[in-house]
Formats: C-alpha cells, sequence, structure tokens
C-alpha cells in the first residue's frame, strides 16, 4: 500500500465528486485499463467535467498495439511472450489485476479528441519486455453532461461488429449511464 503521495486525494477514483471546471489536472498511471469500455468513457467525461478549460489529463496504460506487435513477431520467446501477455490483460492476483480494455496512440486520440481534448503529447515507453502508451491532453472546450454521454455513446458504438449487435449496444449504453451518472451527475 501506498504510504506517502503528492495527490490531492486518494480515494476510490469512482466515488470521487469535483464541482465543475474546478481541477487543473487529473493523473491516471496503470489504472485506466481496470475499467471496462464504458466505465473508462464515463471517467472521461467525469474528469472532462471536473477540469477547467486548459486542464490535464495525463494517462498511463499499457500500449496494446506494441504488445501485439510484440506478440506476433518471431524475435520474443514464449517465456517472453508470456510476460508480454501478463502486461496487456493484467497480473490476476485479485479481481482489481483484471485489465478490461485495450488502449493505444490512435485510440486515445480518438476518444479524447471526440471527448474535448486537444492531445498534448503521446508517447511510448518501455520498461524490460513491457510497453506503455503515455498521453497528455489539455481541455480544449466545455461540453455538458448531454453532450459528453451523446460523445461516450457514439463511441461506444463504434465497437460494434455488425447491426445486428443492437442489444448489446443498448447494454453497454446502460451500463455506461449508470456509471456516468455515479461519477457525475450526483
Amino acid at each position: 500500500m501506498q504510504k506517502t503521495s503528492c495527490a490531492d486525494v486518494l480515494a476510490n477514483i469512482t466515488e470521487l465528486q469535483f464541482p465543475n471546471g474546478t481541477v487543473d489536472e487529473v493523473r491516471s498511471h496503470h489504472v485506466f485499463e481496470h475499467f471496462t469500455r464504458q466505465e473508462a468513457l464515463a471517467l472521461l467525461c467525469a474528469w472532462h467535467s471536473w477540469l477547467q478549460v486548459g486542464g490535464i489529463v495525463v494517462i498511463e496504460t499499457p500500449d496494446f498495439d506494441a504488445s501485439m506487435h510484440q506478440l506476433v513477431s518471431s524475435e520474443y520467446s514464449y517465456q517472453e511472450k508470456q510476460a508480454i501477455l501478463r502486461h496487456v490483460f493484467g497480473s490476476h492476483e485479485a479481481k482489481w489485476a483484471i485489465h478490461c480494455d485495450g488502449w493505444y496512440k490512435a485510440k486515445f486520440e480518438h476518444v479524447l479528441i471526440t471527448l474535448g481534448f486537444e492531445i498534448v503529447s503521446i508517447h511510448q515507453e518501455s520498461y524490460l519486455l513491457t510497453r506503455n502508451v503515455f498521453v497528455v491532453a489539455r481541455k480544449k472546450i466545455n461540453f455538458d453532461a448531454d453532450t459528453l454521454a451523446l460523445r461516450a455513446k457514439d463511441i461506444l458504438r463504434e465497437s460494434l461488429i455488425c447491426d445486428s449487435e443492437t442489444e448489446m449496444l443498448k447494454i453497454w449504453q446502460t451500463d455506461f449511464e449508470h456509471a456516468f451518472k455515479q461519477m457525475i451527475l450526483n
């Protein structure tokens, strides 16, 4: 357990509440990937609401794209690929140690820009066999809660494979709405 921190608040990330436009910076290092697609979008919407225009969000996750390139490469042994897979999917020693979604440069760019951020920088970081994506984005524009929700639901729709998956989309949207309401509308 972390004993010291320079963070202003230590809490369950999904239970944090801040007034709109009052936060300068939000940081998430190897936490964001532990949320489902719907929860992650709700978090981004909450962070957008809390941040003042010009406020910064910093997110670091495993780089799914770079890790997949490692997995298909003949450069790595079976054992090395197992370590890469662990980095991508989590260590699994507890329910909280499971990664629920994959993030990579193009996905961060698309999602963050859609939700009213501008990309300041995105780069890859490496440690041993692990590849991570590190993104810094600035809130460019204020969106109200309804606009954020519509944009997030459009992003969820982009994960559909075919038109027959509308029932699944409804489940995703309901899950998003539940998380969204808990994080920013209470």
